[in-house]
């Protein structure tokens, strides 16, 4: 700041430019998705449903980038510029030596200037965006490290089981959507539906109902599923070493009282192959004592379940701690996963992807109405 002036960079800035004198003025194409996002966020749509918006509509970022992220959308709702002021000494310089930039959190003087720029938003709706953003960290606990996850429930949540590709959030007509990632610019994967969020809200608290319902029958199928997978492997594997180290012996006990040096090289020869399956005895015991035990696993995922609240709606609860993924089988067949977030095992068929403890949601959609059915699938 020098000479009552200051500098400030309306090129870099989005909303802003500079006309032929060098003076900030309002860059309206870009002014006009500045007041939309105000707007929006008044309206109830979180910074990532925002920032979707604007990547759908093909809005460019002010240095020309084609993705906006939530943390891009809460800084612009945060700046004071919009409405026309300026709070001067942000940062400041550590020293002339080493030109480090330092974030002022009350070392130096602020300084306040109103009315220093021109107005994309008023001052009103500026005021009121910030109260309704305090109120929600107050709500809904945000910090640097939780906002991320709070807001982003549903981010790479969704899986297509024909691409192999995650589905993403967008605005349709208002309404938020799990859209498969293959068609986001163009129509690739033409087998994947999308999914209405509202839908899921419901949805889920009604499978969590069924499961609590049921905690007894899921318990049953997660140790047997986890068993299946782990335990019996390698019991299966001990028992077929077993027998074989037991002909090993009975066949070097008839050649033990014969002499000879033949005798002797099938004695030798016995030997090994004995210490050979009795090491390999020794690792799959002690990988069978090492292994999780299937109960534990039951248990971490029942406790899992018992801590869902028992409500008609997910609300801000992290149900990710349960539901790891969903497959979209399509629109009216959606399977949620329990256990491992790896899909990578999945069947390849689709329809061969089996669905336990299932429900039903019905839903209606310009005027037609469609069941829903949908369960869990344990991937182990």
């Amino acid at each position: 700041m020098a000479k009552g002036r200051f500098y400030f960079d309306a090129g870099r800035m989005f909303g802003f430019k500079f006309d032929d004198d060098r003076k900030a003025i309002i860059n309206e194409k870009e002014a006009y998705w500045v007041r939309k996002i105000f707007s929006m966020y008044l309206e109830g749509y979180n910074s990532a449903l925002i920032a979707d918006f604007l990547e759908q509509n093909n809005v460019k970022t002010s240095t020309g980038n084609d993705r906006w992220s939530s943390c891009s959308i809460r800084k612009l709702i945060r700046n004071e510029k919009y409405c026309g002021d300026v709070i001067l000494q942000k940062r400041y310089s550590e020293s002339p030596i080493t030109k480090r930039m330092i974030t002022n959190n009350g070392q130096k003087d602020k300084y306040y200037l109103e009315g220093a720029l021109p107005a994309i938003v008023s001052k009103e709706i500026w005021n009121a965006c910030q109260s309704k953003m305090d109120e929600n960290v107050k709500r809904f606990k945000i910090t640097h490290e939780s906002h991320k996850a709070n807001e982003n429930s549903y981010t790479r949540f969704g899986y297509c089981p024909y691409c192999q590709n995650t589905y993403y959030r967008k605005l349709n007509h208002g309404k938020e959507l799990l859209y498969c990632y293959s068609n986001k610019n163009r129509m690739i994967c033409k087998d994947s539906e999308s999914v209405y969020i509202a839908h899921l809200d419901k949805i889920i608290p009604l499978l969590v109902k069924k499961l609590k319902a049921n905690e007894y029958e899921l318990r049953k199928e997660l140790i047997s599923a986890y068993e299946e997978s782990d335990i019996t492997a390698i019991d299966t594997k001990i028992s077929n070493l077993n027998e074989e180290l037991q002909l090993l012996r009975d066949k070097k006990s008839e050649y033990d009282n014969l002499t000879g040096e033949a005798f002797d090289a099938l004695r030798i020869q016995f030997k090994k192959e004995i210490d050979r399956i009795t090491n390999e005895l020794l690792i799959l015991e002690n990988e069978k004592a090492t292994t999780i035990n299937p109960s534990c696993i039951a248990d971490n995922i029942i406790n899992e379940l018992r801590a869902f609240p028992d409500d008609e709606s997910i609300g801000n609860y992290d149900f990710r701690k349960l539901f790891k993924r969903l497959i979209v089988i399509n629109r009216d067949r959606l399977v949620f996963v329990i256990g491992s977030d790896d899909l990578s095992k999945l069947p390849l068929n689709p329809n061969a992807i089996s669905m336990g403890f299932v429900e039903s949601y019905d839903y209606v959609i310009r005027s037609s109405s469609f069941r829903c059915l949908f369960g869990i699938y344990i991937n182990k």
